[in-house]
C-alpha cells in the first residue's frame, strides 16, 4: 500500500544512522536508435524495459513481472471477447519432443518480426510507450524534494494521490525510492513505458 512506503521513507528520511547514497547514474537509456539498428534496439527495450530475461535454451525466454501484468490484462480483454464467440480455452502439452521444440524455434523466430513490430508501434528511443489499458502502472507518481524541503509532506501527497488515482479505478504507483534521485527515476519509469508521470514537489505542497 502507499501508506506502508510512505511511512518506510519518513523513516529513513527523518531517523538517524548513515545517509544513503543516492544514485544518480544515466546508463539506463537506449544505446541504439529505433530508425537505425531496430533488431538492437528491440532487444535493449525488452531486456532493460524489464519485460523479459534469456533464457538458456534457444527459442526460450522468460518473461518478467511487467511483461506478465500486460500479458493478463490482454488476456482478460481477449478471453472475454472469444467467449462471446462460444469459444472455450484449451492447454497444450508443456513438455515436447526435441523435433518439435526445433519447429517451435523456428516458429517463435519467424513470427520475431511481428512482435517487433507491435514493440516498435508502442515504443520510442528513450523506451516503451505502453497503452494506458494494458499499462501495469498507469501513473507514476514520483516525489521530488529539494534541500530544506518538508520531505515527509511530498511523501504524504503523494500517498494521498495515489489513494485518490486508484479509487477511480486508475493503476497508480508512487516512487517512494529514497537510494535513487528524480531524474534517475524519471529515465526508470520512461524505459517501463509508464504512460503518465506526475511530480509533487515544495512548490506543488505550497499550491496545493
Amino acid at each position: 500500500m502507499a501508506n506502508d512506503d510512505v511511512k518506510k521513507s519518513n523513516a529513513n528520511a527523518s531517523g538517524g544512522g548513515k545517509k544513503k547514497e543516492v544514485k544518480k547514474e544515466t546508463g539506463l537509456g537506449i544505446t541504439n536508435c529505433k530508425d537505425e539498428n531496430f533488431g538492437e534496439w528491440y532487444s535493449e527495450v525488452v531486456v532493460n524495459g524489464e519485460l523479459i530475461e534469456y533464457y538458456d535454451i534457444s527459442g526460450c525466454y522468460i518473461l518478467r513481472p511487467w511483461a506478465m501484468s500486460i500479458w493478463e490484462t490482454m488476456q482478460k480483454f481477449f478471453d472475454a471477447e472469444i467467449k462471446k464467440m462460444n469459444i472455450q480455452n484449451c492447454y497444450f502439452p508443456l513438455f515436447v519432443s526435441p523435433g518439435v521444440l526445433q519447429k517451435e524455434k523456428d516458429h517463435v523466430e519467424g513470427f520475431a518480426p511481428e512482435i517487433g513490430v507491435m514493440v516498435m508501434v508502442h515504443g520510442d528511443d528513450k523506451g516503451l510507450v505502453l497503452p494506458p489499458k494494458v499499462a501495469t502502472v498507469q501513473v507514476i507518481i514520483i516525489p521530488v524534494p529539494y534541500k530544506d524541503a518538508d520531505t515527509r509532506g511530498i511523501f504524504d501527497a503523494c500517498a494521498s494521490t495515489v489513494d485518490i488515482l486508484s479509487g477511480a479505478g486508475i493503476r497508480a504507483k508512487a516512487d517512494f525510492r529514497d537510494n535513487y534521485s528524480p531524474g534517475w527515476k524519471y529515465s526508470h519509469w520512461e524505459m517501463k513505458g509508464a504512460p503518465l508521470r506526475i511530480e509533487i514537489g515544495p512548490k506543488d505542497l505550497a499550491n496545493s
